[in-house]
């Protein structure tokens, strides 16, 4: 198969999952994938600055409010802070706050990545998708920045 046939074979198969949910476009897409990698990926990144689903799920999540316990343990000093108890790290609201905290860096973080990928596969030119995805990252950047 030549490109200008392989080409023609990717929009074919474009056009045909247009209206399809996402899962089923990603099954359906394999064929795109081994024909023309870079016009997957591109599609990928499409799907993701333009669905407005997807792009309201890649919002940054903020840290969780600090409980009056965690405020009181960052204004002990280095030494007493090393002398607080295993009890203190198992109260619930002192182990869900850790929890939560973490979740929240490694979402902001993965999606930050996810995103910079995605920018990878959008050809320059694509102006529109390029200012959405480095407005996302902007975001990202601001709010990872301050953890």
């Amino acid at each position: 198969m030549n490109n200008v046939e392989r080409l023609k074979s990717v929009d074919i198969i474009l056009k045909e999952i247009s209206f399809i949910s996402l899962p089923e476009k990603m099954k359906l897409l394999l064929p795109v994938y081994l024909l023309d990698k870079e016009r997957f990926y591109y599609e990928i990144a499409k799907w993701v600055t333009d669905d407005p689903i997807i792009l309201s799920d890649l919002t940054p999540l903020n840290l969780p409010e600090t409980p009056d316990e965690m405020k009181d343990y960052f204004e002990l000093s280095d030494r007493e802070k090393r002398s607080v108890t295993n009890a203190f790290w198992q109260q619930p609201i002192v182990f869900e706050y850790i929890n939560k905290v973490q979740f929240v860096k490694n979402k902001n973080k993965t999606s930050l990545q996810w995103l910079q990928q995605c920018l990878t596969w959008v050809p320059k030119e694509d102006f529109s998708r390029v200012t959405i995805l480095k407005e996302k990252i902007k975001q990202y950047k601001e709010v990872i920045g301050g953890e």
